[in-house]
């Protein structure tokens, strides 16, 4: 009925337990048991860590078993900025269509999604 973590007593958790909780989602704490990433079980580590510190804030709990262990390291990705050859190749694709003065803007500010290297535009 409750996954992961939801059957444990705010004062009966262990660090260890968070620990496996990363492992548990990272291999299968998605939709319908596919893995998540480990910028999201870092997300979600942030929200059970805020949840705690209130906790001994509150004086519920007397100490934060999630400042304990550290959440998974995220690999950065590496990013490529597009050529001028790619932003236009991109824009003559979308001529026409309803997306382009949005990617227009966004290509010429500097917010448009990069591609990481090895991926086509």
């Amino acid at each position: 009925m409750y996954p992961h973590l939801g059957t444990i007593r705010l004062q009966k958790l262990r660090p260890l337990k968070v620990q496996e909780w990363h492992g548990t989602l990272i291999k299968s704490g998605g939709k319908d048991g596919k893995p998540l990433s480990a910028q999201t079980v870092t997300h979600a580590h942030r929200v059970l860590h805020r949840a705690l510190e209130r906790g001994v804030e509150n004086e519920t709990l007397a100490r934060n078993v999630a400042s304990i262990i550290s959440p998974p390291k995220v690999e950065k990705e590496e990013v490529e900025i597009l050529s001028a050859e790619e932003v236009a190749a991109t824009l003559g694709k979308l001529q026409g269509h309803d997306l382009y003065s949005i990617a227009a803007v966004a290509l010429g500010d500097g917010n448009a999604p990069r591609r990481t290297a090895g991926s086509k535009v």
